[in-house]
């Protein structure tokens, strides 16, 4: 999961922006900005892994916005001005989204960022594969293989491994942020699965299966669209 910022000085792109990143599995909104000297101030109090930088604003742009941030956040810019897309690279932006963008569009620069970001969760997860989750009295170590589905309900969570079925509380988004996106994907605003455990797939539902044992999870009409390419993405044909 990317925590992700929006910056930009038109309220209509901000909330565009906020429901495109809604339907991305992997990305988490947790603030945007119209004015870029509180974003600044926001930035050096918080770790950010993607911004969303709106080029063209009063008193500063983005472009300059950008070169004085010190943050290793990724930055996809956003402006209705191709001019600027060149300067944009020069800044090493990860992408360049010129308005009126698709979602489409919008998803395929998420997913550069992502599959950038696989790389090096990757190393980390050879070093540390497993979480402790609180249960009662007592705190649980859960290998991130062996979770096949969590679920949310009302204030808990309900997290299905391989062997038995453990009930913590929280809330979904608060533990999407502790697990390794390379082996998750949000299906729903309340499922979270295992990629490795998929063993089928429709518009409707995702079936994983572990030894003998299949679960049927729903897939939510706000995420279809993201998981459906994720599927494309990897399949043959």
């Amino acid at each position: 999961m990317m925590n992700c910022v929006i910056l930009d000085d038109e309220p209509a792109a901000i909330q565009l922006l906020s429901r495109y990143v809604e339907k991305v599995p992997f990305l988490y909104l947790v603030k945007t900005f119209e004015d870029p000297i509180e974003a600044m101030l926001y930035f050096q109090q918080n770790c950010v892994d993607l911004l969303f930088l709106d080029i063209n604003m009063p008193d500063i742009n983005g472009i300059e916005f950008s070169k004085i941030l010190s943050t290793k956040a990724k930055i996809i810019f956003t402006t209705a001005h191709s001019e600027f897309a060149l300067q944009g690279f020069d800044v090493n932006a990860t992408d360049y989204l010129l308005k009126p963008f698709s979602f489409e569009r919008f998803f395929k620069a998420c997913c550069r960022v992502f599959d950038n970001l696989l790389v090096s969760t990757d190393e980390l997860i050879k070093v540390s594969d497993y979480i402790f989750v609180k249960s009662g009295t007592s705190y649980l170590k859960i290998y991130y293989h062996d979770i096949v589905y969590v679920e949310s309900r009302r204030n808990n969570l309900i997290i299905q491994t391989k062997g038995e079925e453990i009930l913590i509380y929280g809330s979904l988004v608060d533990f999407i942020k502790k697990l390794p996106p390379i082996l998750f994907i949000r299906i729903h605003k309340s499922f979270l699965i295992n990629k490795e455990l998929i063993k089928e797939a429709n518009i409707e539902e995702v079936i994983l299966s572990h030894e003998q044992k299949k679960y049927s999870i729903p897939i939510g009409y706000v995420y279809k669209g993201a998981f459906l390419e994720f599927l494309k993405n990897k399949s043959l044909n």
